[in-house]
C-alpha cells in the first residue's frame, strides 16, 4: 500500500497554528505521547485519545486504520482480533520482519512513530478522512480502494446491501439476478452484492470519470470484473441493453450546509447535491424506472430521512408513477427512515 506523506512535522505544526491553537497543542501532545509508545496497542490508544480531544469524527476507527496501515494490518478486523494477545521478547525481535497478521503486539520504532504521527496530524489538522489517508475501507465483507474526491462508502449503506440480499426478489430469483447501481462511486454497493451472489451480474453508472476508473479497479481487485461493468454516463442518458431485476442508488443529501468538514473539504459535494429539497435525482429515477426495471423488479433507495413520505406520496398520486408500488421504508441503525423499497408492478 502506498501513502501520500507530503506533510512533514514542521509544515503540519505551522498549519495547526494557522488554523487554531487547540490543534497545535494537540499535535505537540500526540508527538510526545507517541515517543513513549512501545507497542501497537499504546499507539492506537494515543492516536484515538488525541483525535477525541481534537473533536475529530470517528476517532477510534481513524486511529485503528492509521496505525494498522503503518504496521501491516490491512483491515480493522485484522488489527482488533489480535490486540489482546501477548508476546514475549523473542517475538518482539521479529519486529519489522513479519506483518501484523503474524504478530499481535509489536514494538513501534521511530520510523513507524513518525509515519503514524504524520498521518494523525493530517487527520487532526486538515480533517482528511481516514479512509483517504490509508487508501482503503472495509465495506460489507469486501475491502475497497478509496481516494479523494470519490464518496466514501457509509456504514448505513451496508444495511442497504443487507436489505437487498434478504429481499424476496433476490431470494426467489436466487443468484441469477441482474443489478443496476446508479451513482456507483467506488462500486461499493454493486460489488458487495455480487460478492455474495456468485452468479449475479451488474452494471454501475456514474458521471464522474474518476469514479468509473476506481470502481473498475475495485472490481478487478475483487475478481468481479467478469460479472460487472462500469460506465461513465448520466441516469438521463443511460439506455440499458436489458431490464434489471434490481435497481439501487444512494441519493444525495438534502441539507448541504450541515455536512461535516471532512465531507465538504475532501469529498465530491456535487455527488451529494440533490437540489433544493434533495428530490431532483429521486424524481428522475422514478420517471425512468419502467425503462430500467423488469416488471416485478425492485427499486431500492438510500435517502434523506425527510424523503420517504414524499416518495410514498409521489408513488400514490402521480399518474406518471402508476406502475410503481411503494412497498415500505426501513430505518437505519440510528432509527432514521433511510431506505425505501419500491416495486414495479407486473
Amino acid at each position: 500500500m502506498c501513502f501520500a506523506l507530503s506533510i512533514g512535522q514542521r509544515s503540519v505544526r505551522i498549519a495547526a497554528r494557522c488554523m487554531c491553537m487547540k490543534a497545535d497543542e494537540e499535535v505537540n501532545r500526540l508527538c510526545s505521547v507517541l515517543s513513549d509508545c512501545t507497542d501497537v496497542r499504546s499507539a492506537v490508544d494515543a492516536v484515538d485519545q488525541s483525535m477525541r480531544r481534537a473533536g475529530v469524527s470517528e476517532p477510534a476507527s481513524s486511529a485503528e486504520y492509521i496505525v494498522g496501515s503503518v504496521v501491516g494490518a490491512n483491515s480493522r478486523s485484522a488489527l482488533r482480533s489480535r490486540l489482546d494477545q501477548s508476546v514475549d521478547e523473542s517475538v518482539k525481535e521479529l519486529i519489522g520482519h513479519l506483518s501484523m497478521r503474524r504478530i499481535v503486539q509489536q514494538s513501534v520504532d521511530e520510523s513507524v512513530k513518525e509515519l503514524i504521527g504524520n498521518l494523525s496530524m493530517r487527520r487532526i489538522v486538515r480533517r482528511e478522512p481516514v479512509q483517504y489517508l490509508v487508501g482503503n475501507w472495509d465495506f460489507h465483507h469486501v475491502t475497497l480502494n478509496v481516494r479523494t474526491p470519490i464518496l466514501i462508502p457509509r456504514p448505513e449503506t451496508e444495511e442497504l446491501v443487507e436489505l437487498i440480499l434478504k429481499s424476496e426478489t433476490v431470494r426467489i430469483r436466487s443468484q441469477a439476478c441482474s443489478f443496476l447501481d446508479i451513482g456507483t462511486g467506488t462500486g461499493a454497493i454493486l460489488l458487495a452484492i455480487l460478492k455474495q451472489r456468485t452468479n449475479g451480474t451488474g452494471v454501475g453508472i456514474d458521471i464522474n470519470s474518476e469514479a468509473v476508473r476506481l470502481s473498475r479497479e475495485n472490481s478487478e481487485l475483487l475478481e468481479l470484473s467478469s460479472r460487472s461493468c462500469f460506465q461513465q454516463i448520466s441516469i438521463e442518458d443511460f439506455i440499458p441493453e436489458t431490464l434489471f431485476d434490481v435497481v439501487v442508488t444512494f441519493i444525495p443529501a438534502k441539507d448541504m450546509e450541515t455536512l461535516e468538514m471532512e465531507i465538504k473539504d475532501h469529498e465530491d459535494t456535487n455527488a451529494l447535491h440533490g437540489g433544493v429539497d434533495g428530490m431532483d435525482v429521486i424524481g428522475i429515477i422514478l420517471r425512468r424506472t419502467s425503462q430500467l426495471l423488469k416488471p416485478g423488479g425492485d427499486l431500492w433507495l438510500e435517502v434523506d430521512p425527510s424523503h420517504p413520505d414524499l416518495i410514498e406520496a409521489l408513488c400514490g398520486n402521480d399518474i406518471s408513477h402508476q406502475e410503481l408500488t411503494f412497498v415500505e421504508k426501513h430505518d437505519d441503525f440510528r432509527g432514521l427512515a433511510r431506505f425505501v423499497h419500491i416495486r414495479r408492478q407486473r
